[in-house]
Order: C-alpha cells, then structure tokens, then sequence
C-alpha cells in the first residue's frame, strides 16, 4: 500500500512538471520519402543529375562557399529544355511531388533549398508555390514562397559589365499560420528568365503538433514590457562569408556593440536571437539609438517569425526607409545604406513594411535576428535596439530618466515567463495546485499511520 501512495505522489509531481517544461517540436516529415518530377533532372551531365530519386529528401544540404559546392553533386539541375512547362510569363516551370507516405496534419512549413550562380547560368527560381493532397489528384495551394533575387549581393564580372547577382543561396520558406493536411505535397517552381538552368539541393516539409501552439501563446509579451533584440556579449555574435575577401567584426565598447571591418564591399554581422518573443504589432515600438561613423554608411534588416539570416526569408529590408525619410540626405541616391550620423527615435511595428514578411499569426510579430551591414569603411555603434511596449514608452516620458530604466529590461533579464517555453501563468498554477495536494496526501497518510500506532 505505502508503494502505490508513493507512486501516486511521485505522478501528482511529475505530470505538472512535464506540462510547465514540454517545448514545441517541428518534424521534417517528408525525409527519405518518395518523389516524383515534372521536368526531370539535367541528365547530360551526370553529376547534375538526381541520383535514384533520393537526392531531394535525403538531408543532405550544402551551402555555397566557392565555385566547387556551386555546381556539386548534391544539387539536382533543371533545364529549359526538359521543361515541365511554361508559365503565362514565358518562365519554364517544374513540379517536383513528394508522397509522405499517409495523411498528416498540421503541415506547418516548407522549405525549398535553392541557389544563385549567374556566371554558371543559374538563376534562382521566382518564386515557389506549395499545393498539398489526400489523394494525390486534386491539390489545394497552400501559398506562395518567394524570395527577392534583387536583395542578393552583386558584383561586377569586369569593370566594363553591368552589374550582375553573385554567388548565392536562395531559400524560400512558406509559414503557415494554421497546419493543412495531405498527404502529396508539390513544390511548383517557375525558373528564372534569364538562364537555362535551376539548381535545386534539398526540400522540407515540417509537421508541428499542438504543444508548439500553446508555448507560442506563452512567449507573448504583455503591455508594459520590454525586450532587448540584441545580445551585447560581442562572442554571441557571427558573420558572414568573407565579400571581396572582406569580413566583418564585432567588438563591444563601453556598452555598446561595434560593427566594423568594410573597405569597400558589403560584409555583415549577425545576431540570431537565443530566444524570440511574440508581440502584438499595435502595441511595440522599435526603438534604436546607434551612430554610423567613418566614410561609409550601413544598413540593417530584421528577420521575423523564427527566420535567420541563413534562411534569407521572412525580412524586413527596408527599415532604413522608416528610420530615415525618402529624400533625406542622411540616405543618399534613395538607396537602403544611410550615411554618417546619429540616429535615435521609435518605430511602431505597425508601420513597418512587412511585405516580405509571412505572421505565424494575424496581428503579432516575432523578430528572430538582426542583421547588420557595413560599407564602404562605416562604422556601426549601437547602444539599443529593442522592442518595446508603447504603454511603457508612454509612461516613460513622465518619469524620472532612472524610473525609466527600470522599465527597460534587456534580453538577459527579461521575466522568464514571457521568454521561456511552456512556463506561463497556467502552468505555473497546475504545479503550484498538485504540490499541494501531493503534500496533503503525505500529510494525512503520516497521521493516519500515527493514529494505528
């Protein structure tokens, strides 16, 4: 009898626990699965070609480094003249099915592993579009995955060429904001017009399940809260691949973290957010305070919704228009870079352009890395880049400048159960609710046994 009383305690401790801790989990579902193509694979050069019809599934993914991964065997190569067919806009397209094997639920994103190689001929599709199916004959369209070719870095193949897009991967990600269900997944892929070639390396299609939906709701942030989007622990930060053997560096001074490092080019610097928070977009701000110094200017682009710069979807890439207006000297030539100076103010999220950007739910938004460019020898010092509540702007700006920073919380500190997974409120109420029962119940049973003696 005291072994199933022990039992019985022991589970009243640990179903809560699992409750507050369990953490959302995405799954890669149509790994190693089947497929078929429309427009088959660039079989004239074998190395080119999709080997045994595993190639697109089999998780093998490389990024472009040089010239050699460019054109390696991991790709699949598609070709004008084997076509699946032609697009109104005169575009060839190809189709490419994967059969999960069953009927799965909750489909939540798709991912299309691409690249960018104009010296090659290859050029990255338009766009891709995802259509799902029970029964593998009537497909419904589950959305449009597009990536912007015009934000890839450009160089120049001689001084007397125009200027051309570069060497670079492509991904396009569809984010969905409720799952779909089906079992044949098609990737539609319109080519781009200007080459014969598209190179494709890998396809994903992610299944969530109901615990990631409850632990989104637990990151929310509330009114009256703040939230650092930046680390200030230089090491927590990375760079990009050396451009025009540049490559940018991260230091910290005083308080602030420095972006540096460009002669001439375009490098950049990082920071993927350890952990995103959701926001409503009526109620933050984006406010910054950094300077650009030196002879060159800079640029920043945010990415949403679990995105990464290694992801390129999900941007915004034109905040330097909210921050400095059009015509404004301080960005010349109507460009994204803007010029030396100090730049200080707030943002609401709601007026951000959010074209680009899929919401994995109406009405909110969760920024997920920081990306930084240099140019030109500019200089980049940020003392604050955060999201904050406009309730807690609002109040701010009647307070004494040291109740002020009380308000602000920077990432590090920020309330756990706004930034931890599965420890809201109701989690913490269940546990707070079983241990006390569960003391209860060793309470009586103690007396009980008292009372036999």
């Amino acid at each position: 009898m005291k072994k199933i009383i022990a039992i019985i305690l022991t589970c009243l401790l640990v179903i809560p626990m699992g409750i507050i801790f369990s953490s959302a989990e995405e799954t890669n579902v149509a790994a190693d699965k089947s497929y078929t193509k429309l427009g088959d694979g660039y079989a004239t050069e074998p190395k080119y070609a999709d080997t045994d019809g595993k190639e697109l599934t089999d998780g093998v993914i490389v990024t472009i480094k040089d010239d050699n991964n460019a054109t390696g065997a991991e790709w699949v190569g598609f070709h004008n003249s084997l076509k699946g067919g032609t697009e109104t806009s005169g575009a060839a397209f190809y189709e490419v099915t994967i059969d999960l094997g069953a009927i799965e639920d909750n489909l939540i994103r798709f991912v299309t592993y691409s690249e960018h190689h104009w010296a090659y001929g290859i050029e990255a599709p338009t766009d891709v579009i995802i259509s799902v199916s029970e029964d593998g004959a009537t497909f419904t369209e589950a959305g449009s995955a597009a990536a912007d070719v015009a934000n890839l870095i450009r160089i120049k193949a001689d001084e007397d060429d125009e200027e051309k897009v570069g060497v670079s991967d492509v991904i396009y990600t569809l984010n969905l904001n409720e799952g779909t269900r089906g079992r044949y997944v098609k990737f539609h892929i319109t080519a781009g017009v200007a080459t014969n070639f598209t190179f494709i390396n890998e396809l994903e299609v992610y299944q969530g399940d109901s615990v990631a939906e409850e632990s989104e709701e637990s990151q929310v942030l509330e009114p009256a809260e703040a939230y650092s989007l930046i680390d200030f622990d230089e090491t927590k930060w990375l760079v990009g691949d050396p451009v025009a053997n540049e490559t940018a560096t991260v230091t910290k001074s005083g308080n602030a973290i420095v972006v540096s490092g460009s002669v001439a080019s375009y490098p950049y610097a990082y920071y993927n957010i350890e952990t995103p928070v959701t926001v409503n977009i009526d109620d933050f701000e984006l406010v910054y305070d950094f300077t650009v110094s030196g002879d060159g200017s800079a640029n920043i682009v945010l990415f949403c919704e679990g995105s990464t710069v290694e992801d390129n979807s999900n941007y915004i890439s034109d905040l330097t228009h909210a921050i400095v207006e059009d015509g404004d000297p301080q960005r010349p030539n109507e460009g994204d870079d803007i010029i030396d100076g100090t730049y200080t103010g707030k943002i609401k999220l709601s007026d951000l352009n959010l074209e680009h950007v899929t919401l994995l739910e109406e009405g909110k938004i969760q920024i997920s890395a920081v990306k930084v460019y240099t140019v030109n020898g500019g200089v980049v010092t940020i003392n604050k880049f955060a999201i904050e509540s406009i309730a807690t702007l609002e109040v701010s700006e009647d307070e004494s400048e040291d109740e002020s920073e009380d308000t602000s919380l920077e990432a590090s500190s920020t309330d756990d159960t706004s930034s931890t997974p599965g420890t809201g409120d109701n989690g913490m109420i269940i546990f707070v609710v079983a241990a006390v029962i569960s003391m209860i119940s060793v309470f009586a049973f103690a007396t009980k046994k008292r009372i036999k003696q």
